[in-house]
Parts: structure tokens; C-alpha cells; sequence
């Protein structure tokens, strides 16, 4: 069995085009402290957006929902992405916000930022 290290590739797959790299590593310092073993770090979409060719926004299923939110199941402790009814989900962690409203607010902002890097590696 192979050794998990810090910075090593946990998986590589595409998404909408997207090519995303997850790696190992740690959250906290305190994590690392512990001696607690690395962890896939996925992108955290909430610090760095990024968006589908077509402007909808990446999400992760555990971030915590926008003002947009339209639960699933209505459980107060559950309001993350993956309980939206908007959250199309891709990968086990990753998806797509498909908000309508979200997708017009970004296209009106002119803030959609390039997809060159994220917080789990890197993003090609």
C-alpha cells in the first residue's frame, strides 16, 4: 500500500470542461499537529469561484447555501448545496450551482474570474 504525503495527486477528473487536480493535504495547522494524515483538499468555491463556460457557478456539496437556496428536505442543520434542489451534482464533492439568478448576477458583474487554479491544486 502506497504512502499518502501531503501534495501528492488524490484524483484528476473533468468536469463541464473543467479539468480539476485534488490533492492531499491539510485544512488546518492543527490538523497537521495532531499527526493526522493528509486529506483531499477540494476547491473551496466560496474563497475563489470559478464558473462553466456557460457561467454557472462550481460549488461543493458541504458548502453552505446562497440566498437562493430551495431545499430538498427541510432540515435546518442540512443547509448545504447538496440539499438544494439547484445542485447538480458531477463528482462525489463537486458540482453546479444551476441558478438562474446566480449565473445573470455574475454575467451583469462582470466578475467571472478564469479557471486557471483552485484550492485543491490546480485547475487546467
Amino acid at each position: 500500500m502506497t504512502e499518502i504525503r501531503e501534495g501528492s495527486l488524490h484524483k484528476k477528473f473533468e468536469v463541464e470542461g473543467v479539468i480539476f487536480e485534488i490533492f492531499y493535504g491539510y485544512s488546518t495547522e492543527e490538523e497537521k499537529q495532531h499527526g493526522w494524515g493528509p486529506q483531499p483538499q477540494y476547491p473551496i468555491f466560496t474563497e475563489r469561484p470559478q464558473y462553466t463556460a456557460r457561467g454557472f457557478p462550481f460549488a461543493t456539496a458541504y458548502q453552505d447555501c446562497c440566498e437562493y437556496y430551495q431545499p430538498i428536505r427541510q432540515k435546518k442543520e442540512d443547509n448545504w448545496c447538496y440539499n438544494c434542489k439547484l445542485f447538480d451534482q458531477r463528482e462525489k464533492y463537486i458540482g453546479i450551482c444551476t441558478c438562474e439568478k446566480r449565473r445573470e448576477a455574475v454575467a451583469r458583474s462582470g466578475t467571472q474570474e478564469s479557471n486557471e487554479t483552485n484550492d485543491g491544486g490546480r485547475c487546467l
